[in-house]
């Protein structure tokens, strides 16, 4: 299965460290500063890149806790 974000393959289930890293990559589409982002941006739009965002820092567990 291919990251939702950079659609990298992996070959094995993500682990935290991975999860994390998608996420990261979710932002920076969302911000696209860098080619790399600017490029996730131009191929996922906002809203999917802030629904991955969302969904992968739920999934690491690095939420807001204070919500």
């Amino acid at each position: 299965m291919d990251s939702p974000v950079a659609g990298q393959v992996l070959g094995r289930l993500p682990n935290r460290w991975d999860i994390e890293r998608e996420a990261d990559r979710a932002e920076e589409g969302m911000r696209a500063l860098s080619g790399e982002g600017a490029a996730w941006h131009r191929e996922h739009g906002r809203g999917y890149l802030t629904g991955c965002e969302n969904a992968l820092v739920w999934l690491s567990g690095n939420g807001d806790d204070s919500i």
